[in-house]
């Protein structure tokens, strides 16, 4: 007989507030194709369609953009960048 153990995982109380008081998500569904952003949805409210490239954002390249959401998606530790350029 086989036993599945079923754990959730949750974050902290005071790391819940303080994402809702100081966390900054993009604003837009984008995907990372060869180091290059694209827009994977309409934005009715900035007029940017799905497909667009996004080159830059307040002055900001594209590359700078990749390496700042990089940063602030966790990882499996090892320093590769795979699952954050999935995620």
């Amino acid at each position: 007989m086989l036993i599945a153990a079923i754990q959730n995982l949750y974050i902290s109380e005071a790391l819940e507030n303080n994402r809702e008081e100081k966390a900054k998500f993009f604003p837009l569904k984008v995907t990372l194709l060869n180091d290059e952003l694209f827009v994977l949805e309409d934005d009715q409210e900035s007029g940017i369609k799905a497909g667009n490239r996004i080159k830059s954002i307040n002055g900001l390249s594209s590359k700078k953009i990749i390496e700042k959401l990089i940063e602030n998606i966790s990882g499996d530790g090892d320093g590769a960048e795979a699952k954050q350029r999935y995620i």
